[in-house]
């Protein structure tokens, strides 16, 4: 999508800030970032009325929204606000692809990105409570490692994965993740986006 093209808006989560960054500039796409904080994840009623806030107030003609089935109601918050959504389940899908995505959480994946990692030691006692015990019973339940997530985009974030891994008692693996899944998601998305708004235009 050109300069020439229609004006878009891509509300998304902040987890995959500077991927999505890089995709952008990387293709010269015209979009309008408003990226909310990954933490809004930690609480699934404050993330829907963030994301009504953002869809609300974005510009049209339409809206792609970086974001799977993160909260109840998801999909009809942006039916209704007539937006688009990358395809995928979550954050980590539209990263890894379906494919690969899946096959690691059928293997017993968690999956760790930078900013996951690194918020770790704050994000965890929110949410399971200050006692190690129960996290990593919570963790030992289905989830056999802990997967470190390396995109082009990534710092060294070794030593907060590696607290992950003690505090979950889970061993730690790590993957690269190339970026070219998301840049699909993204292309798809923004062609589907620039389709409905031609369609739109021919209509008037």
């Amino acid at each position: 999508m050109t300069a020439a093209g229609p004006r878009v808006a891509l509300v998304g989560c902040g987890i995959l800030r500077a991927e999505i960054d890089a995709l952008i500039a990387r293709n010269g796409w015209i979009v309008e970032t408003r990226l909310l904080g990954a933490a809004l994840h930690d609480d699934p009623p404050a993330l829907a009325r963030a994301l009504e806030a953002a869809l609300g107030g974005a510009p049209r003609p339409c809206v792609l929204v970086g974001y799977g089935a993160c909260s109840p109601g998801l999909d009809a918050l942006v039916a209704r606000r007539g937006a688009i959504r990358l395809a995928g389940d979550n954050c980590v899908a539209q990263l890894l692809g379906e494919g690969r995505y899946h096959d690691a959480l059928a293997d017993g994946a968690y999956f760790l990105l930078e900013r996951w990692a690194r918020d770790w030691p704050r994000a965890m006692p929110r949410t399971f409570g200050p006692k190690l015990s129960v996290l990593r019973e919570i963790f030992h339940v289905d989830r056999r490692y802990l997967l470190a997530l390396e995109t082009p985009c990534s710092s060294d974030f070794h030593a907060a994965a590696e607290r992950a891994a003690r505090d979950a008692d889970l061993p730690l693996r790590w993957a690269r993740a190339p970026l070219e899944p998301l840049e699909a998601a993204l292309g798809d998305a923004l062609a589907r986006a620039r389709a409905t708004t031609d369609l739109r235009e021919v209509a008037r």
